[in-house]
């Protein structure tokens, strides 16, 4: 069973390391990365902060489309309907969603804090952050929409802020 053949065989290297398919399909990978990476940066949008804000003039502020920088889900902390039975029972509870392209309106504004409004009269207040300039709103707590108390849930770590987007509309 000393077969040269088969010995050169198993030396070898796997035939698919050698052809020229591996180097086209890191291409390929690599050209998705960037094609993905320009997908993002085109998505025209930059953070809100003073020097954004203050480029607004009288009532553009008021009539620009803002956004926020991650989905959001508002939970009702009411009680919700129950559905199911014995061990599957669970409670559907009514939930509110702001997506990433849902856009916003300030309705109000002081020296270092916007309310915007969203769909569904949803307020929700974003506050200059001093380290970086940014408007933000924590990205967990509780927040009323009408006469309803919901508990926003980002499925993030705790402490994660949601920053206000605004199209790039002019230089700052």
């Amino acid at each position: 069973m000393n077969n040269p053949s088969l010995q050169n065989d198993s030396i070898r290297s796997h035939p698919a390391a050698d052809s020229p398919g591996v180097e086209k399909g890191h291409r390929v990978l690599l050209a998705l990365a960037f094609m993905a990476l320009a997908g993002c940066a085109s998505s025209n949008l930059i953070p809100f902060t003073d020097s954004v804000r203050m480029s607004y003039t009288g009532n553009e502020l008021t009539e620009t489309s803002v956004y926020v920088s991650a989905d959001m889900e508002l939970i009702s902390l009411r009680k919700g309907e129950v559905e199911g039975d014995d061990v599957f029972k669970r409670e559907i509870k009514k939930t509110l969603r702001i997506d990433r392209e849902t856009p916003g309106r300030v309705v109000r504004a002081g020296a270092d804090w916007v309310q915007v409004q969203f769909a569904d009269s949803i307020n929700i207040t974003f506050v200059r952050n001093t380290s970086n300039g940014v408007y933000q709103t924590p990205g967990w707590g509780t927040i009323n929409v009408g006469e309803e108390r919901f508990d926003l849930n980002m499925r993030v770590l705790a402490g994660k802020n949601i920053d206000l987007l605004v199209g790039r509309i002019r230089e700052p």
